[in-house]
């Protein structure tokens, strides 16, 4: 299924409830999410494959190829596993598609066989390698007691139930004045009913369940609890600045002092690397307050804890939190967070580049930013991932008249870009590519280059 529907709406908390009724059936609930891009690829299926991997134990073949998502796959499984044998980008992501596949089915029709539940929010969100996978899987679950729920912004994606087609699409709209008046009763009892009321919230809100459920928020903070509203005379509005005034209102509540690990949060993504932000906070002589910060923030209900991971609440009380931070302390924010990455994560490259090269990009630092993007572009493709890698590749390549540069380097992207084209079946682009590296090959006595190319255009 897939669930869209604006922002707020209330596709998450149509899930959560068919969570809590799976996990009561004995279901297995897997959960992932797109996300922006501060993640890598395939982050959507991280964190199910990994619990996947963890319930089947697969072979070190199996497990080798689960690691272009997984790359903690050996930790995980206690024991070394190695690289998977070198194959064309296009085998590679073969091979990914067979091994997904192959681990599904192997819970569901092993020796004690589980249905599954996987829920993967924010689609609109998804690299398309992701997507591709997916697609892959909804197709897997015709014979197989398998269901999976996708939830996506149908104004920010609204040709997604195109690329799945074996779905089935469900658009969330807004409430009508019944519904509305159903559920402000539904919160507040017989106080509930009173026409001034409904009329205020349907003005305020439109019928978006999200700003419905902080518009009543608001007015029990004014009239002293959820009961007391109505026993005072209602305000004209709300709040000035409308569903955005209500949002703010919320992140006030979080103490000054707690905002820096609010902000710090922001910048790393809805979901939060606790990991990442202790570093952070760390350089500002700060980290032992992190847990009484978690806990202001969850107090004021900006954060919240789900499946064991703390995040924000909702997507637009992050989106409100990075909009409140000055741009000079966003850049220096990304400086310490991309810093924390590479301190957390100083062995593992592999999960990191594309996160790195957004930070150092948002932080302004082209050097850094150019070097990690040429690095997520290149794993990108090796791992399949082509959409992506040629959006890293041609940012990298954008940035060679601003960095310190070598013709040999930026040829080496070049034909990178033309694989990438390639696999994509951009034919004529990738010809063009490797035309450019060629001279670039030549102008720099590059041989083995000169080869290289030569050859990729004969076989293009």
């Amino acid at each position: 299924w897939l669930v869209g529907g604006e922002s707020g709406v209330g596709k998450s908390r149509l899930i959560d409830e068919v969570r809590t009724r799976a996990l009561v059936s004995g279901f297995l609930v897997l959960r992932g999410a797109g996300a922006d891009d501060t993640r890598p690829l395939f982050y959507m299926l991280h964190d199910a494959l990994a619990w996947l991997a963890l319930i089947v134990e697969p072979g070190d073949r199996d497990a080798a190829i689960l690691k272009t998502i997984v790359p903690e796959i050996g930790q995980l499984l206690g024991r070394d596993i190695p690289d998977p044998p070198p194959v064309s980008p296009q085998a590679a992501h073969a091979r990914l598609l067979l091994t997904v596949e192959a681990l599904f089915r192997g819970l569901c029709m092993g020796e004690s066989p589980q249905p599954i539940l996987l829920i993967l929010e924010d689609l609109h969100w998804a690299d398309t390698e992701s997507l591709l996978i997916l697609e892959r899987l909804t197709r897997l679950v015709r014979g197989l007691p398998i269901l999976i729920i996708g939830t996506y912004r149908d104004d920010e994606n609204p040709n997604l139930p195109a690329m799945l087609p074996e779905a089935q699409a469900m658009i969330l709209s807004r409430l009508d004045e019944s519904e509305t008046a159903q559920l402000v009763e539904g919160m507040l009892g017989e106080a509930g009913r009173s026409r001034e009321l409904l009329q205020l919230v349907r003005a305020e809100t439109e019928g978006n369940a999200f700003f419905l459920v902080e518009t009543l928020r608001a007015l029990a903070e004014e009239a002293g609890g959820l009961h007391d509203i109505g026993s005072k005379p209602l305000p004209l509005h709300v709040l000035t600045g409308g569903v955005q005034g209500i949002i703010q209102r919320r992140l006030n509540r979080v103490p000054k002092d707690a905002r820096l690990l609010l902000h710090c949060a922001a910048v790393v993504g809805r979901t939060l690397d606790l990991d990442v932000i202790f570093e952070m906070l760390r350089g500002f002589g700060k980290e032992n307050k992190l847990d009484f910060w978690l806990n202001d923030c969850a107090d004021a209900a900006v954060l919240e804890v789900q499946d064991g991971q703390w995040r924000f609440g909702h997507s637009k009380l992050r989106e409100s939190a990075l909009a409140d931070i000055d741009p000079e302390t966003l850049r220096d924010l990304n400086r310490r967070a991309a810093a924390a990455i590479s301190s957390v994560y100083e062995y593992s490259s592999r999960r990191t580049a594309e996160a790195l090269a957004h930070h150092w990009k948002m932080a302004g630092d082209f050097e850094k930013e150019e070097h990690y993007s040429a690095l997520a572009g290149e794993q990108a493709l090796r791992a399949g991932g082509y959409d992506v890698a040629k959006t890293f590749l041609m940012r990298a390549l954008d940035l060679q008249d601003r960095v310190e540069t070598t013709k040999r380097k930026t040829a080496n992207l070049k034909t990178l870009l033309g694989d990438t084209h390639l696999a994509l079946g951009e034919r004529d682009q990738a010809l063009s590519a490797y035309e450019d590296a060629l001279t670039l090959c030549r102008d720099a006595g590059y041989r083995w280059g000169v080869a290289a190319n030569l050859s990729r255009l004969g076989s293009a």
